[in-house]
């Protein structure tokens, strides 16, 4: 069993195939991605040297960029999702108010005025953000030690490599 704030348990929301009622490969792409930038963000509270923070901070501005200066649609998205995640943390139980509000009129029949990406976005933000609570409250990091050295060992790949036209 590991010690304590070292679970070796990966972390589903990191990886494309987390996200199947996606659109399509790019939302999936963009999901994970965003999932992986928040939680490289958060591992800098868990770096042990400032080289490592320095790495760490690097990567989340990488993918962060890789989706906020490509198409616009994309970059749309993507910020949407961003302050989804930011509302979610900071104020869970209006979110949850409102997603609970629009998920009943989804059910009534009526139009609760986002998008389906939209929909996907509150839920993922959500989501993401119960895993941080969860993970926090029970001393576990944000990413393994594995996806951490993961992470550290790579650099972005150009988007044509992961089969994007951007």
């Amino acid at each position: 069993m590991p010690a304590p704030g070292h679970d070796d348990t990966p972390h589903d929301d990191i990886d494309r195939s987390h996200y199947p009622d996606a659109a399509g490969v790019d939302e999936r792409a963009m999901r994970a991605d965003f999932a992986r930038m928040i939680r490289l963000s958060e591992a800098q509270f868990h770096a042990r040297t400032d080289h490592e923070i320095d790495q760490l901070a690097t990567r989340t501005k990488e993918l962060m960029q890789q989706w906020t200066t490509g198409r616009a649609e994309e970059a749309s998205n993507w910020r949407y999702l961003s302050d989804a995640h930011y509302d979610w943390r900071h104020a869970p139980g209006t979110m949850q108010r409102m997603l609970d509000n629009i998920e009943h009129a989804q059910a009534g029949g009526f139009d609760p005025g986002l998008t389906d990406v939209e929909l996907r976005s509150q839920r993922q933000a959500h989501d993401l953000n119960l895993s941080l609570a969860a993970e926090r409250s029970q001393g576990r990091p944000p990413l393994t030690q594995a996806e951490l050295e993961n992470e550290l060992a790579q650099n972005i790949r150009p988007s044509v490599e992961m089969g994007f036209d951007r």
